[in-house]
This record gives C-alpha cells, sequence and structure tokens, in this order.
C-alpha cells in the first residue's frame, strides 16, 4: 500500500499502539515478580521487630513480651503437669541454624505432609513450610510461626476449618493442634508473630489465593497444641 494512503497511516498506528501495550505488559509482569521475590527475601527481616520495634516503637504491653524469647544458647523446655507435680521435659538441646530440617507438618484435611525448614526466606519455603527464626519451635509454651507459599507448601490453607487437626513431628515428639481460629491481616502485621503463654501454631500464607504476583494480605491459621508424644 502507498505510504499516502489513509489506510497505510492507520497501520501505522495500529502497530506503534500493539508495540506499546506489549512492552507495558512486559513490564507489569516483571514488576509483578520482583515484588514477590522481595516479599519472600524479606520474610526474615520482619522478626526483627523482636529486637528493633519492640524496643523503640511499640506500647508498653507489647514491649514487656522481648523477655518472652528464650535465649538462643539455651535448652529449650517445656513444664508438663503430672498429678500435681510439675516436671520439667527438655524438648530441645539447641536451636536450629537456617536451612535445617526441623521436621515435618501433617495437616491431614489436605492430605498433605511438608517440610519444616529453619528460616522463611525463598530458599527455605522452596523446600517445604519454613519456620520463623526466634519464634517457638513446635510443641513449645509459646507461639511457633510457619510460612508457606500457597502454591505449594500451603496450598488449599483456605479450606481449613476450625476443629480440623495439624501435626507437626519433630526429634521433640509429636505435636497435634487443632485449629480454633482463622482470619486474614496486611503483610506489615506483626501481631501474628507475638509470642504467647501458651502452645500454639501459627500458619501464614500469601492473600488472595488466586492472584499472581504480590500479594498486600496474608492469611492465618492459628491452631492450638491440643496433645503430646514424647520419644520413649
Amino acid at each position: 500500500m502507498p505510504k499516502n494512503e489513509p489506510g497505510f497511516a492507520r497501520d501505522k498506528v495500529t502497530t506503534f499502539v500493539s508495540i506499546g501495550m506489549m512492552v507495558l505488559g512486559i513490564m507489569a509482569i516483571l514488576w509483578g515478580y520482583g515484588a514477590f521475590v522481595s516479599q519472600t527475601d524479606d520474610y526474615d527481616a520482619s522478626i526483627n521487630y523482636r529486637r528493633v520495634e519492640v524496643e523503640n516503637n511499640k506500647p508498653d504491653f507489647i514491649r514487656s513480651l522481648r523477655g518472652a524469647v528464650t535465649p538462643l544458647d539455651e535448652p529449650r523446655s517445656v513444664i508438663e503437669e503430672t498429678e500435681g507435680d510439675s516436671q520439667e521435659t527438655i524438648l530441645y538441646t539447641s536451636y536450629m541454624d537456617r536451612n535445617a530440617v526441623i521436621g515435618t507438618l501433617e495437616i491431614p484435611v489436605l492430605h498433605r505432609t511438608v517440610w519444616i525448614i529453619q528460616g522463611t526466606q525463598s530458599a527455605q519455603l522452596k523446600k517445604g513450610a519454613g519456620h520463623y527464626i526466634e519464634s517457638a519451635l513446635p510443641g513449645e509454651s509459646d507461639n511457633s510461626v510457619l510460612s508457606g507459599h500457597r502454591e505449594t507448601a500451603f496450598r488449599g490453607i483456605g479450606a481449613l476449618k476450625i476443629g480440623d487437626l495439624v501435626i507437626a513431628k519433630t526429634t521433640a515428639g509429636v505435636f497435634t493442634y487443632q485449629v480454633n481460629e482463622t482470619y486474614i491481616v496486611h503483610e506489615n502485621d506483626k501481631t501474628v508473630i507475638i509470642p504467647s503463654d501458651f502452645a500454639k501454631l501459627t500458619l501464614t500464607t500469601c492473600y488472595p489465593f488466586d492472584t499472581p504476583g504480590y500479594s498486600p494480605d496474608r492469611y492465618i491459621v492459628t491452631a492450638l497444641l491440643i496433645t503430646s508424644e514424647y520419644p520413649n
């Protein structure tokens, strides 16, 4: 078609518009991927609230929780009440290093068992459910926090209902938890990793479940420890 024909001009504009839309689409995909990688790499950084925000930015009742963090060089234990007598049970003789396999997490209603890995950066979350460093270990009388990808380790977690069981198996024993609550928070909400004075398990994953790339919210499942079985 001759360049001075009207149709040629229309085709030229259409071509430029198409190329522009393709470039914008590629940029959006790259931005989403970058945000996704950034959020997973920053999971561990959020635990610094125990050392920084608890000291400087939180109310007094949150600041007082700092003492609930067990020093890393001390044995991890629980106090068992048996017929009126208190008996200390050593659960973990040391606190695991990053990338260590802590045990497995079984979610019967989802017919799934995944590894529990120390740390919540991308490398650990690729292997299973990541354990927030410095939160309690499974079985302890405190808040044990695990994070997993919504597409893999915690796929289908939205199906969990109050009363469902979640089972953590570690070298310390078999710890069965029962779901008592599910809710949604913003990604910057640190209340989900606050220590507790009772044994509970907190599971966290990105939300919404079906939105690819960056997600601003987190889906939370909490479960209370109901039985503990220790090795002979």
